[in-house]
């Protein structure tokens, strides 16, 4: 019986809600900084890169540098969290700036942010020049929550027209 309730007593250790221990790189990439670099401006291109071309270079980079390389997932994956591009709502076209109306004009405003305000309080014009950003601004926009679902189906149908989805 002593077996028992030391089994017992191991088992109430191991699945009380205790505190966890977080890792001390939580919310970071893992990827060496350069490689993070690399990755960062493969993807920031206009248009979206082919996969396998970006798979190649940067295959070809880490392995001049001796890094290991991302999979494929993982590229994905940190395509999701990277930081985009950032603008100045005060170099940004009048419409734009108008669906920004209740951002500070002083503070540059994220990509992702920008599609989803011009998608959703903008004019015709607005959305027009919002849907010619780069690929990974409108990207990020489309994973945002609480869409409508009239402005997630036009943002939607921009991206497919352009070859994203």
């Amino acid at each position: 019986m002593s077996d028992l309730n030391s089994s017992f007593v191991n088992a109430e250790r191991r699945f009380s809600p205790g505190k966890k221990q977080r890792r001390r790189d939580a919310g970071q990439s893992r990827f060496p900084k350069p490689v993070q670099d690399k990755l960062r401006k493969l993807l920031l291109s206009h248009d979206r890169p082919s996969m396998t071309k970006l798979m190649s270079e940067l295959q070809d980079f880490c392995t001049v540098k001796s890094l290991p390389c991302p999979s494929r997932s993982s590229i994905y994956n940190f395509a999701k969290y990277m930081r985009g591009n950032l603008y100045k709502p005060m170099d940004l076209p009048d419409d734009i700036r108008a669906s920004l109306y209740n951002l500070d004009h002083e503070t540059p405003v994220p990509g992702h942010q920008l599609v989803y305000y011009a998608f959703h309080y903008g004019t015709l014009s607005a959305i027009s020049q919002a849907s010619g950003l780069p690929w990974i601004d409108l990207y990020q926009a489309s994973l945002l929550p609480a869409w409508r679902p009239r402005s997630k189906g036009l943002l939607l149908a921009v991206m497919r027209s352009r070859g994203m989805v």
